[in-house]
């Protein structure tokens, strides 16, 4: 299709601008129109084959690079054993899984993930240093210059992919986000006051009718409009003046870079989507809750499995301390294969995200007398 596209522009532009005075213009055009094809599709490119990949050359890269000039440099031209390859080969991967879990490649970018998965890297490479024999040890200094080269490097790409605007930063996105209530004015009002007991009434700039209507900033029909002219991130639609069949309707004609929520008719909870095929935050009366963005599902995930880990490392131990140590190993595999987790809610709520179910409930209970 976009190659149908540019291709399509160029003919235009031939037709109309390629004979006479207009062919210095015609081919200053087209040299753009290549140019922006070549960009497109190198973005594309760039998100079919993942980052993934191009930090992980880049990382190895940066290693390599290090090792190059430690060698000449700090030791005459002796080089190391060939198992080195092997141990940067082991820090590129230890730094991806860092850089993953801590939400490097999750839709927002924040800089200060890099940097963890950098320290983290360096972290593991050196403790696992300690633990290879004399001989096939690595150059500490390599790992050391390598891991914050590596950083750096990865650091300024994401720079410059930013500066593309080929993704999107964290920065900016937790900024105030301007939002607009698409429905009537009894359903702006409920969904003020949850936005104001969730600490975020800042962000609503108004409210979308479906007809003309004093009280609106417009109407439903000029909504593409007004996200780009306010710059718009966020939309909240109300089911029952629009049907949920109307409001994803309306969805596809609105640009995709937009976040999506959701009110249902009888609930005081509003869901929401960071694009049209991805969950997002949560929010109710009595809070807003991120338990459903992969980042804060991730790190509990971790939390899971160290617990798990523990537990069965300290195995002989945790059977004299733990009441039922018999049960407790029987759910450390219950955790292990994904069925549960250690920790979850005490009741389950309908306006609360969906998490999967708990071994451990902790009750608190507060004495009303004080």
């Amino acid at each position: 299709p976009c190659k149908i596209f540019y291709g399509a522009m160029i003919i235009f532009v031939q037709k109309h601008y390629g004979k006479g005075s207009g062919k210095l213009l015609a081919n200053t055009i087209k040299l753009a129109i290549h140019v922006r094809a070549i960009m497109s599709f190198t973005k594309r490119i760039i998100r079919k084959i993942g980052l993934q990949l191009i930090d992980a050359a880049i990382i190895f890269l940066s290693i390599i690079l290090v090792n190059i000039l430690w060698v000449a440099f700090a030791r005459d031209g002796m080089a190391f054993t060939t198992e080195s390859i092997i141990i940067i080969l082991l820090f590129t991967a230890i730094y991806l899984i860092a850089a993953a879990l801590s939400g490097m490649y999750d839709k927002l970018y924040k800089p200060s993930k890099a940097v963890l998965a950098s320290i983290t890297g360096i972290i593991v490479m050196l403790a696992a240093y300690s633990l290879l024999p004399e001989s096939k040890r690595f150059s500490r200094g390599v790992i050391v210059a390598g891991g914050l080269l590596a950083g750096l490097m990865v650091s300024i790409f994401r720079w410059f992919l930013l500066k593309l605007k080929w993704i999107d930063n964290q920065i900016d996105s937790n900024k105030i986000r301007q939002t607009v209530v698409v429905g009537s004015k009894v359903e702006f009002k409920q969904v003020l006051s949850i936005f104001k007991e969730a600490g975020l009434q800042e962000r609503l700039v108004g409210r979308i009718s479906l007809l003309a209507d004093t009280d609106a900033i417009g109407t439903i029909q000029q909504l593409y409009v007004l996200i780009i002219s306010m710059k718009i991130k966020d939309v909240v639609f109300c089911e029952g003046s629009l049907s949920y069949h109307q409001i994803i309707q309306k969805m596809q004609t609105l640009p995709h870079n937009i976040s999506y929520r959701f009110i249902g008719s009888n609930t005081n909870s509003i869901v929401g989507s960071d694009s049209k095929v991805t969950t997002g935050e949560t929010f109710t009366t009595q809070g807003f809750y991120q338990i459903n963005q992969s980042y804060h599902k991730r790190m509990k995930r971790v939390v899971d499995v160290l617990v798990s880990l523990i537990i069965i490392v300290g195995f002989p131990i945790n059977l004299l301390l733990i009441k039922k140590g018999a049960i407790a190993i029987k759910n450390v595999f219950y955790v292990l294969f994904g069925g549960y987790s250690w920790v979850g809610y005490i009741t389950i709520e309908p306006s609360l995200p969906n998490i999967k179910p708990n071994i451990i409930t902790y009750y608190i209970s507060f004495d009303k007398t004080g």
